[in-house]
């Protein structure tokens, strides 16, 4: 690690079923996340958490729910990565829902092309609002990260290039929860 580890909360649930993620960030800085890694010699610098967002039910758009807060969140949180990376300092992003990965490559990918994701989640997030009606983004974040056939131009162009990342330059590792339509977009794209 060059310099610190700044610590990034994005405490949403913008994208989730229901509130509750929100409250991630905050809960492992209480449970003493920050301490444990000063523990471990790592200088870490807590940034705090970016604005967030608590979910609501939004009628207005059913298949890509609170997509304007999801934006929010992401393009918040890619400006604090950002920001870390231009400081030579490591970032670790305290996340609610699935959908903040897209701020943190967004940001990431400003300040180096040497970005990959290894995806830990027991679905893949290849979902989109055009393939469900379930109409929550927290399972459709990788689908945006590759800008796939039927996201949200909002997300899928929040950094500064689309896809944010391509298939190569992600890994899924414990993802046993796949449906038909996600399946076959790792199978034509070949992702590990």
């Amino acid at each position: 690690m060059a310099g610190r580890l700044a610590v990034v909360g994005a405490p949403s649930s913008a994208g989730a079923y229901a509130p509750g993620q929100e409250k991630a960030p905050d809960a492992l800085r209480a449970a003493g996340l920050v301490q444990r890694l000063q523990e471990y010699g790592i200088n870490v610098e807590d940034r705090g958490n970016v604005p967030g967002y608590r979910w609501h039910l939004d009628k207005t758009n059913l298949r890509a729910m609170n997509v304007d807060k999801v934006a929010a969140v992401a393009r918040a949180v890619a400006e604090s990565v950002t920001d870390a990376l231009r400081k030579d300092d490591s970032v670790l992003v305290l996340g609610g829902d699935c959908t903040v990965e897209l701020g943190t490559v967004a940001g990431a990918i400003r300040e180096t092309e040497r970005v990959g994701l290894v995806y830990i989640d027991l679905d893949t997030d290849l979902n989109t609002p055009q393939s469900t009606d379930d109409g929550a983004l927290d399972w459709m974040g990788v689908a945006h990260l590759l800008n796939i056939d039927g996201s949200e131009r909002k997300l899928a162009r929040i950094g500064t290039r689309a896809p944010l990342l391509d298939e190569k330059q992600i890994s899924f590792f414990a993802n046993d929860n796949s449906k038909p339509f996600e399946r076959q977009i790792i199978e034509s794209k070949r992702i590990k």
